[in-house]
């Protein structure tokens, strides 16, 4: 078929007149080409802070909002919420702060009563029980009554001490009541004194003065009874003097009868009766105190509860005042404005759609609009899933600035003052915010073209790669693409975010100058592996069939390893010369390409060109499938050739072919 081919243009006397390739050597650059909308790298997100009633509920609507695109300065109104009924839960709201505090007040004076109610009956306790003890102590004596105090716990107690020792205590006070006051081990005088022993002493001298009138009385009586019987004196005399003895008798057994009383029942009864009475005040004492600390607690925990619903209702008033303030919504920085649409709603589907608009609802959370910096910019693209394997994003590592910084105001710092600094450091936090990374690695290097600026080419870098695929479009939802970022590194001018940009990621280049040749000029098949074809002229220009091993490629051209020398001539478009049953095809061997090709398009389908030479293809015939942007006539270039520039970049590519000026590929 390849011979019939060669009879047919040898047989016309003519040598091939199509367009050709000189094989040149270059470093071949691998580069992903893909389109992509501009977006600020710095936006100052809007969004509602007014907190809904509930869960997706919506929160206000909107009173007023600026035209989208508006340039704003920072802290101009942007947007404004309707307030109204949270004006009225304020004025609800002022109204319960108000009863919250008059509570609290009283609490707080309750409780200062209470207190002053504590002391008075602890005090009242405290000298009742003091009372009792001088009580005690006055009618046994300090010795006795502070055994009592201390040793006795229980009445079975006192009564086996009253029945087995307190005679020997008493008699031992006694007899230092003869001696005078006695010291104890502290070096303090304890006084041996008590009513029971005075009303003892007192019931011994009744005892004493009893039996010397008995004894004289019996004297009397006895004289008198002898002198009745000698007759000196009357037989009333006698009587009288006897029953003078008879009543001395009935005083001596009644001071004797005292005194045992005193010192049986008298003694054990009083001293029982003080003892308890003195138990009972320090019990008394006890539960006054308990009381007390009761009724403290409750008071406190009563005014603590107070002022809780004071502060709760105060700060549910500073809430509203401060989601009021919300609703006046001013520019965080200098900018432009940007309405905010969901991807879903741009899309037109989506469970909620978000219109900016006035009077329209708005939700809590919900981002409204956006204040980019417009000095600085980056494009936001999709890499196909075949691709983003090649692409590298920014690597950074943490550095903790802020935060070292913040925890360096900490040390030693009075807490207003520590206060004040956090407040500064939250204003200039933005002036540090670049230091709390490193960059480990830049990103790979990139060329941005922005249809709203053309014949400009902006240097840029991969600022990141989604790790998550995301869904290309409706009616592709089986195409994985991966959101990808490029950052613009140039100073940029009058460019805004929406506009359509063009990104030439430079994903791999060849070391050292490598033979290439363009991707529409190799024909072959799967089954060759890296084996394919090419088609050059000899030196009567007519088309030779040679085999080839290619290597890397990119959209543009194909790396030649070997079947080529540098400066022979190659068929740009073989496919006239294969012939409609040739199993040969324009194709690369797959996995190696800079972009993601079918066999035989570099690029789009167009209908078929006429060459100025007449070497062009007629449409839907074999020339009709030729790589997008493909420049017509019998020396046409491939796609992406600058004519006259000496050279064919690829897109986005910085370095020109290298060819001589005003010499295209022949």
């Amino acid at each position: 078929m390849v011979g019939a081919s060669l009879l047919f243009f040898r047989g016309l006397g003519e040598p091939f007149n199509g367009p050709t390739w000189t094989v040149i050597k270059e470093r071949l650059r691998l580069t992903i080409v893909e389109r992509g909308g501009l977006e600020s790298a710095e936006n100052s997100d809007i969004i509602c802070r007014v907190k809904s009633g509930s869960k997706g509920a919506t929160a206000t609507t909107i009173r007023w909002v600026i035209d989208d695109g508006s340039r704003v300065e920072r802290n101009d109104v942007v947007m404004l919420l309707d307030d109204s009924g949270l004006q009225e839960q304020l004025r609800g709201q002022v109204n319960t702060v108000n009863k919250a505090e008059a509570d609290w007040l009283q609490a707080v004076h309750q409780y200062t009563i209470q207190e002053s109610t504590n002391k008075s009956k602890i005090e009242t306790a405290l000298t009742e029980l003091s009372l009792k003890e001088i009580d005690l102590k006055k009618y046994v004596g300090s010795r006795i009554a502070q055994k009592l105090m201390k040793n006795v716990k229980g009445r079975d107690q006192l009564q086996t001490y009253l029945k087995n020792e307190v005679h020997k205590d008493l008699e031992a006070d006694e007899a230092e009541l003869e001696k005078g006051l006695k010291t104890d081990a502290s070096g303090q005088q304890q006084k041996t004194v008590s009513e029971f022993l005075q009303a003892r002493s007192d019931n011994r001298g009744k005892l004493n003065d009893a039996r010397s009138t008995r004894e004289q009385a019996q004297d009397r009586a006895a004289w008198s009874q002898r002198m009745f019987k000698k007759g000196y004196t009357s037989r009333s005399q006698a009587d009288a003097d006897q029953a003078r003895l008879d009543s001395s008798d009935n005083n001596f057994r009644k001071a004797q009868l005292e005194l045992d009383v005193l010192e049986t029942y008298t003694l054990e009864k009083t001293v029982t009766e003080l003892w308890s009475k003195f138990k009972e005040a320090e019990r008394s004492l006890e539960r006054e105190k308990i009381e007390a600390e009761s009724k403290e607690a409750q008071a406190r925990i009563d005014r603590n509860n107070k002022q809780v619903l004071f502060r709760q209702e105060e700060d549910k008033k500073l809430e509203i005042e401060d989601e009021i303030r919300k609703c006046t919504i001013v520019s965080p920085q200098k900018g432009l404005v940007v309405y905010h649409m969901t991807e879903q709603s741009s899309r037109g589907f989506g469970s909620q759609q978000s219109i900016i608009a006035q009077g329209e609802p708005v939700r809590e959370g919900q981002k409204m609009m956006r204040i980019p910096n417009l000095n600085k910019m980056l494009v936001n693209t999709r890499v196909h899933e075949a691709m983003v394997a090649r692409i590298r994003g920014e690597v950074t590592r943490p550095t903790y600035f802020t935060d070292t910084f913040r925890a360096g105001l900490v040390i030693g710092t009075h807490s207003l003052e520590m206060l004040t600094r956090f407040e500064a450091m939250d204003n200039l936090k933005e002036k540090f915010k670049d230091r709390d990374f490193r960059i480990v690695f830049p990103g790979q290097v990139a060329r941005i073209r922005v249809d709203a600026a053309p014949g400009k080419v902006f240097e840029g870098h991969v600022k990141s790669v989604a790790a998550v695929a995301s869904m290309a479009e409706f009616f592709s939802s089986d195409v994985k693409v991966y959101q990808t970022m490029v950052s613009i590194d140039t100073e940029v001018e009058n460019l805004k975010p929406g506009m359509s940009a063009e990104v030439s990621i430079l994903a791999d280049e060849s070391s050292d100058s490598v033979l290439v040749i363009p991707i529409q000029s190799v024909v072959g098949s799967i089954s060759m592996g890296s084996k394919r074809k090419c088609f050059v002229l000899d030196s009567d220009g007519y088309p030779k069939e040679r085999d080839i091993v290619v290597g890397m490629s990119n959209d543009k051209v194909v790396e030649v390893r070997s079947g080529l020398e540098e400066g022979e001539k190659v068929v740009l478009n073989p496919r006239p010369l294969l012939g409609d049953k040739s199993d040969l095809k324009v194709s690369v061997p797959p996995g190696k390409r800079g972009a993601d090709f079918e066999d035989g398009a570099g690029g789009g389908k167009k209908k078929g060109m006429k060459g100025k030479d007449g070497g062009g293809f007629p449409p839907g015939g074999p020339g009709g499938q030729i790589p997008g942007g493909f420049n017509p006539g019998g020396n046409g270039p491939p796609a992406g050739f600058n004519p006259g520039q000496g050279g064919i970049p690829g897109a986005g590519d910085a370095k020109k072919w290298q060819g001589k000026k005003g010499q295209p590929p022949e």
